[in-house]
């Protein structure tokens, strides 16, 4: 966006309702309106109004103010507490909770348990199988894509092959055995350790979310680096690069660079967090930001963080220690398969050593460093972090407070944490038994308070957990799957397994799976919103290929049923939806509430994976050369729960379960449904429709079952809305709007699981894999239509609208919307930097601005009814607008000249400009080049400058008195009696204090922490407001 840019418009395709996730892209209605106005991008859009900074009350403290995501029944509950802004760059630190609820390994982070503070962002890098950038030679010299494309004719457009055999001949060489093609040897053996499966970087930072895999296909760049290629179903486009360096003995990336395609820049960090061995570079973390100016522009925001060593270990148990294992495997007890003439007598040792427990996430030693924010530095203000100390670990670090302060030193904002403790019941006496409980915030003089659900928490080493993690109270001692100790029979010399997979009890518990959530929040006046919760409920019969399985289980003396359904499917799980939200006053009154109901819940992603396959011990016989002996082959059960990989195929998946549709119910505060929302959303499961797909068969069958169906069917889909309905208090039916979409494949990206199913030994006769390919193709659906209707009292239709949308092929933008009643067809055109329609915009994309709105065309009933345009050049290297132009609705579309630019001030500030007339006006930037502090009507910047050797001065001070700013207004309307005057002064939060007019009278405004309480004019009148905070 250009630098001055205060409100220009932005096409993307409407939706008025803001269902998340709905449609990745928005055209809010106000600026839609100005897109169909003539004169879109018009002058006003590109200067301060000085007319309209009067202050504004604010319009807080409202109760229950949070978004849902309606279609994943998540409750959005968020706190801001400040804006983090420098010239064209912000973002909000903010504290986040997590609705779905407490997991029985869930580490409280240093706000407490269940809640995150948002104040920039990160990139994690997830391993995929094992880290690539550990294999060095491998992954540099890589072809193994190009390999099973053109080698083994891999097909391109199929997302999915199933587990197929492949082998490797030894042959003699001289006295020993080897591969006969040692090339391909090495590639499975790479494959089956998990290397060149490639790691994903997860990156959430500012607003976005993006995924993308440094890829070796392509060859290295002059840089030396592999290119970086996105993974994300959306359109945004993201320039992405890296510096490399040694950590440890390896090369991973050192910082990672990411400009969006509004051209602001982001920096990421290297950050070892976690002690592995050999050390392993695992987060990046956000230092800097900046627009086009530059990082040393007054757009430049700067991020700092220490890291803090800890150590761990069962006894102090301070949280969960990473997976490092490329998968979990099932250990069969293979020491009871009893020694026959078929079996070599060291059968059962080599098996039993060659698939490995199940990786324990408690019961080792280590170390860790944890990551705390310290300080981010802005044009305007200083935001500092305070740590406190936290007695539920050891040596880890609390956030006690965060401190605003302004160039000079003054306190803007202060906010401070309080916290308490969880407890957990049956803990080890050798771990504190507390996880943090965060029970206030305050800001300024505000305070807020948090309750929650009142049981205690499982020890955190419990084992009574459902298949997601949650509480449910089973008498359960094994973890996971280390109780599995699969029975054989043995006939005719072949090994015939009995399926069972875990005696763990890991279905969920709608009564326990709730422990310790967030249900109520106490608002400063005293009033206070509660959350009521329920379980996640599906239609699943493929929840969990076990036989030994329960449809129900007893916990804590009370029976918790699992199932209701007529096929036998498993019903709840996944942790837990919002059910009700109320809010009340502070003496009890209830005042307003919003209830959900939910129907045709589905499972988007399985429980645990379990494949069947077949090893085999095959060698040659030593006293026949060439020939060789095969024992019978002895099929195993592999429990793929390693997290990676199950991440890899969900990139994309919106939620744990979605919903067909879902109601919401708007409640006065009598109870009466004052309004009905229906919205129906695409929900496809994981299962194919036809019963068959994903039978438990086809699921042993298949490393990547689940994803071969949603990438074929319309999964991409999942979370956009279809349809949504409004009812009146009455029921009568009084809104509807149906959506369609289109959708594109951006990409995809190929992921390999090899599974090694031959055991060494002495003159080894062929290695053997079973090898399966997922190909993971991202998707971008978008809205190609919206029609609404609307209804009168009676039921009858008042009006309705059909919206159209076109896309550019550069950004991804609304290039055209058009909105047809039936009567009138409107259709605005948006032109983009790309479409070089406008001079200048080559300055745009330099920066890799792509989104900017460069012009606007109107149409009614496909004749031009006028438009508008910008042209660009640069200022100081800053791309900036140089003149603003109107369209007229003639043959020729002849431009007029609204507004011509003179002057920035180097920083992408407007100095001076001309009116349409011709008439002069110059602006004064100061507060370090952030906000205006006069405006001369009538004269040029050098007559200004001139008249007071205070201007310039003034020009990028870090603060302006008052007394100071009434100096030089008077000066200035004395000197140049021709022009007019208006001076701006601010508060130390930078907010208007004072507003100067030409003819010298002044309107001042008091605050009380940060809301506008009064203002005075110069004949004493006085405005007072006052806020109650009540629900409207």
């Amino acid at each position: 966006m250009i630098a001055f840019l205060l409100s220009g418009v932005h096409a993307v395709a409407d939706d008025t309702i803001y269902v998340e996730p709905t449609d990745t892209i928005k055209i809010p209605r106000k600026k839609l309106r100005a897109a169909n106005n003539t004169n879109g991008l018009t002058a006003d859009n590109l200067l301060p109004q000085f007319a309209n900074l009067t202050p504004e009350a604010a319009s807080l403290g409202r109760y229950g103010a949070f978004q849902v995501s309606e279609y994943s029944g998540a409750a959005n509950i968020s706190i801001p507490l400040y804006e983090v802004k420098s010239g064209d760059v912000s973002f909000p630190i903010s504290l986040y909770y997590d609705a779905s609820g407490i997991k029985v390994e869930q580490d409280a982070s240093f706000v407490g348990l269940g809640w995150n503070l948002s104040y920039g962002g990160m990139i994690s890098h997830i391993v995929c199988g094992n880290d690539d950038f550990q294999n060095e030679s491998t992954y540099r010299n890589s072809t193994w894509t190009s390999f099973w494309e053109s080698t083994k004719s891999l097909p391109k457009d199929q997302p999915c092959q199933t587990y197929r055999p492949v082998s490797v001949d030894y042959v003699s060489v001289g006295n020993e055995w080897g591969p006969r093609n040692e090339n391909e040897s090495n590639l499975y053996g790479n494959m089956s350790k998990g290397f060149d499966s490639p790691d994903i970087f997860q990156g959430n930072f500012c607003g976005h979310h993006l995924s993308f895999i440094i890829d070796p296909r392509y060859g290295a760049g002059t840089d030396g680096n592999y290119p970086a290629v996105l993974l994300n179903d959306d359109p945004s486009r993201y320039k992405i690069s890296y510096t490399s360096r040694r950590f440890g003995g390896f090369t991973y990336p050192s910082t990672i660079t990411i400009t969006d395609d509004k051209g602001i820049t982001y920096e990421f960090s290297a950050y070892t967090e976690h002690n592995f061995s050999p050390i392993r570079v695992d987060s990046y973390y956000l230092t800097k930001i900046y627009g086009p100016d530059g990082a040393n522009g007054k757009s430049a925001i700067n991020i700092e963080y220490e890291q803090v060593h800890v150590a761990f270990g069962y006894n102090s148990r301070p949280y969960s220690k990473p997976h490092q294992a490329t998968a979990k495997r099932i250990k069969a007890n293979y020491d009871n398969i009893p020694n026959t003439e078929n079996f070599p007598s060291t059968f059962s040792s080599l098996l039993s050593s060659f698939y490995s427990s199940p990786e324990i996430d408690c019961g080792e030693n280590g170390s860790c460093n944890r990551v705390y924010p310290t300080k981010i530095t802005t044009a305007l203000d200083v935001i500092e972090f305070s740590k406190g100390t936290r007695p539920d670990i050891p040596d880890l670090k609390s956030i006690s407070g965060i401190t605003v302060k302004s160039k000079t030193g003054s306190v803007q904002r202060s906010i401070s944490f309080t916290y308490g403790y969880f407890n957990e019941k049956n803990h080890q006496s050798s771990y504190s038994g507390k996880r943090l409980k965060l029970t206030a915030l305050a800001i300024d003089d505000q305070k807020y308070s948090f309750e929650y659900d009142s049981q205690d928490l499982p020890a955190f080493t419990s084992f009574s957990k459902d298949y997601w993690g949650y509480y449910n109270g089973a008498n359960t001692s094994a973890f996971r799957f280390d109780g599995c100790s699969p029975a054989y029979t043995i006939s005719g010399g072949v090994v015939m397994p009995v399926e069972h997979l875990d005696g763990s009890n890991r279905l969920a518990s709608e009564r326990l799976c709730g422990v310790g959530m967030l249900n109520k929040i106490v608002y400063p006046t005293g009033g206070y919103t509660l959350y009521e919760y329920e379980i996640h409920r599906f239609n699943d019969k493929y929840y969990y290929p076990d036989a030994a399985a329960q449809p129900s289980f007893t916990s804590n003396n009370t029976a918790t049923p699992t199932t209701s359904n007529t096929n036998g499917g498993y019903s709840i799980g996944g942790g837990m939806r919002i059910k009700t939200i109320k809010n009340y006053d502070l003496d009890g009154t209830f005042l307003h509430g919003v209830s959900y109901k939910y129907a045709g819940g589905k499972l988007l992603t399985p429980t645990v994976q379990l494949e069947k396959h077949f090893v085999e011990f095959r060698y040659h016989n030593p006293t026949g050369l060439g020939n060789d002996d095969r024992f019978p082959s002895v099929s195993f059960y592999y429990a793929n729960t390693e997290p990676s990989y199950l991440y890899a195929c969900s990139l994309g998946i919106p939620a744990t379960v979605g919903y067909d549709s879902v109601e919401k119910d708007e409640m006065d505060g009598s109870g009466n449904i004052l309004r009905k929302t229906v919205y129906e959303f695409h929900n496809y499961s994981y299962i194919s429709t036809d019963g068959n797909t994903n039978a438990i068969n086809s699921r042993m069958q298949n490393a990547f079952f689940f994803n071969s169906y949603y990438d074929t069917s319309k999964g991409y889909l999942n979370g956009k809305l279809k349809k949504e309905t409004r009812y009146s208090d009455t029921g009568s039916t009084m809104y509807v709007a149906d959506y369609t979409y289109s959708s594109t494949k951006l990409g995809s990206a190929l992921f390999a699981k090899c599974i090694p199913t031959h055991l060494p030994g002495f003159k080894l006769a062929a290695e053997r894999y079973d090898l399966a390919f997922y190909r993971k193709f991202f998707t971008w659906s978008y809205p190609a239509s919206k029609s609404e209707t609307y209804y009168n009292g009676s039921g009858s239709v008042s009006n309705s609208s059909t919206t159209t949308y076109s896309y550019n092929s550069d950004n991804y933008q609304v290039s055209e919307q058009t909105v047809d009643d039936g009567v009138n067809s409107i259709r605005t055109c948006f032109w983009y930097p790309t479409d070089g329609k406008s001079s200048g915009t080559s300055y745009l994309t330099s920066k890799h601005n792509l989104t900017e709105v460069t012009g606007v065309d109107n149409y009614k009933n496909s004749v031009f009814v006028g438009g508008s345009k910008y042209d660009y050049t640069t200022d100081n290297g800053i791309p900036v607008v140089n003149n603003c132009y109107s369209i007229l609705p003639n043959s020729s579309k002849t431009n007029v000249l609204e507004m011509s630019v003179v002057s920035y001030d180097g920083y992408g500030n407007i100095r001076e400009y001309q009116k349409k007339n011709g008439t002069p006006v110059t602006v004064i930037w100061s507060y370090n080049h952030q906000m205006p502090i006069l405006e001369v009507v009538g004269k040029t910047y050098s007559a200004v400058k001139n008249a007071s050797s205070t201007v310039a001065a003034l020009e990028g001070a870090a603060d302006v008195s008052l007394n100071t700013l009434k100096s030089v207004h008077a000066s200035l309307s004395s000197q140049l009696s021709d022009a007019y005057v208006t001076a701006i002064a601010y508060n130390q939060w930078h907010q208007v204090s004072c507003i100067i007019s030409p003819n010298g009278y002044e309107t001042n405004y008091s605050y009380s922490y940060g809301r506008l309480t009064q203002s005075s004019d110069a004949s004493g009148a006085i405005q007072k407001y006052s806020y109650n905070y009540k629900q409207q």
